[in-house]
């Protein structure tokens, strides 16, 4: 039952719009991105409650170069928009989507303005 979920998942990733996946500025790879979103509660410095909410993307791991593993830093572009790969609390910035296949994966973002330095822009 599970292998039939992952499988309409993986389906229905290939008709995603495409997005730009980079690190350090440079593209990496196209990949197909669904988006979805996860809300995180944490502390500021001060101690009180902050609530995040990311925007995360379910890519297709075939999608990227073989043994990759996407990092803080990162960007993704989407629709003319950047998103910076992020991670909070010492949290990973991505897990697996899909256990079983490792077929998809969710990582992690927020959105960013195209002037921030992650996305190429100058400060």
């Amino acid at each position: 039952m599970l292998k039939a979920g992952e499988d309409i998942m993986v389906g229905m990733l290939g008709g995603c719009p495409a997005a730009e996946y980079c690190r350090d500025g440079a593209a990496l790879a196209s990949v197909r991105a669904r988006v979805g979103s996860t809300h995180a509660a944490t502390s500021d410095r001060d101690g009180f409650p902050v609530h995040v909410r990311f925007i995360d993307f379910l890519l297709l791991a075939a999608d990227l170069p073989a043994g990759f593993v996407p990092a803080p830093g990162d960007v993704i572009w989407r629709g003319g928009a950047p998103h910076l790969v992020s991670a909070i609390d010492g949290e990973p910035c991505w897990t697996w989507h899909t256990r079983q296949s490792k077929r998809v994966i969710r990582v992690h973002s927020k959105l960013i303005s195209e002037k921030h330095p992650a996305a190429g822009g100058k400060t």
